[in-house]
């Protein structure tokens, strides 16, 4: 199923999105042993699926900008071990580490998405995917990696 994926473009479909590390991507922001996790767990280079009703919005607004707004940030940040604060009543980050976040992202990271007509087609392929390939950064699905 992931071959089908495609590159990610700007599109406000709605569908599902997976976070990749690239090939010479590197994972030594993190510690030993959750660099061994990672490998050990991450099939194909996946780390995270995600949901969207609108993937631009989501990947481009929340996933590269506040952990308040984007799981996949949050566990990246726990990973850290950052230190969260309150931000408009949700745990945030320090703007040093949400940049920190951004800059490795990027750098590490890539997306490809998969379009569905609606949000619910969405919603059951992200399950299933999250169930087969059991991706490191996903919480929500998973057995306990970390």
């Amino acid at each position: 199923m992931l071959e089908n994926f495609k590159d990610y473009y700007r599109t406000n479909s709605s569908g599902v999105y997976a976070l990749f590390l690239k090939n010479n991507g590197d994972l030594s922001i993190f510690e030993a042993s959750i660099q061994n996790t990672i490998k050990t767990k991450m099939k194909y280079g996946l780390l995270y699926i995600g949901k969207a009703s609108n993937l631009s919005d989501r990947i481009e607004h929340c996933h590269l900008k506040k952990a308040r707004v984007s799981a996949l940030r949050r566990t990246i940040a726990q990973l850290l071990n950052m230190d969260f604060i309150i931000v408009s009543g949700k745990n945030g980050l320090e703007e040093n580490n949400e940049n920190t976040i951004t800059q490795w992202l990027i750098e590490n990271t890539y997306f490809k998405i998969y379009e569905t007509p609606d949000k619910i087609s969405a919603e059951r392929l992200e399950s299933e995917l999250i169930e087969k390939y059991q991706p490191p950064f996903n919480k929500k699905g998973c057995s306990e990696h970390f």
